[in-house]
């Protein structure tokens, strides 16, 4: 449906004005249109008491919600992390692999007869110098346990960012009021919020 304008009325909001995009408010130098698919509601500007800023955090609780589990995750990868601290790990690449097996030797069968089993070797106590008897596994796992506190160190920063830019993101109005109703405006950012109110000031 096209606006119809009065006799002498002008648009001064948008600008400019285009028909087809249809903007969901238009302000004239006699009336606030708000366009809907149901139909047109206008206010007079004459009999508007006031107009006010007005804003809003629509994601404020996604925000803390993701906020809250990125810090939860950062302290458990911060935990991990500073839990194996100091303590000498394997090289990276130890993660990838030798791929290369232990080549198998053919005994002949003859000489498989004249094997033996070797005696056990008496253990011996624990190295005074306080080495893990399997030191290789060890720093392995010293390195995997590093490597995951980093991950979920990274991951719960990225949720903590993430969170903190969907709280501070921020809806504007203008908000319009007669003694019988008032109309609700939704801009994009401050600096339309501005230029809406001083549109109405000037022809109010």
């Amino acid at each position: 449906m096209a606006l119809t304008l009065a006799h002498g009325e002008t648009i001064l909001f948008p600008m400019p004005y285009v028909e087809a995009e249809r903007p969901p408010f238009v302000i004239t130098n006699h009336r606030l249109i708000e366009q809907t698919d149901v139909g047109d509601r206008a206010l007079q500007v004459k009999s508007l008491v006031s107009a006010s800023r007005a804003k809003s955090r629509p994601y404020a609780s996604m925000g803390a919600l993701l906020l809250c589990l990125g810090v939860g995750t950062l302290g458990v990868g911060a935990y991990f992390y500073f839990s194996v601290f100091g303590m000498e790990a394997a090289p990276y690449k130890a993660l990838l692999g030798s791929g290369e097996e232990d080549p198998k030797v053919e005994i002949p069968e003859e000489a498989k007869e004249e094997v033996r089993p070797e005696p056990k070797a008496e253990e011996l106590p624990d190295d005074p110098s306080g080495e893990h008897p399997d030191d290789k596994a060890w720093r392995l796992e010293i390195l995997k346990t590093r490597i995951l506190g980093m991950g979920l160190a990274g991951l719960g920063m990225l949720l903590a960012m993430g969170g903190l830019r969907i709280f501070a993101k921020r809806r504007y109005f203008v908000v319009c009021r007669t003694r019988e109703s008032f109309m609700r405006i939704v801009v994009g950012d401050k600096i339309q919020q501005d230029i809406i109110l001083a549109t109405i000031q000037a022809v109010k």
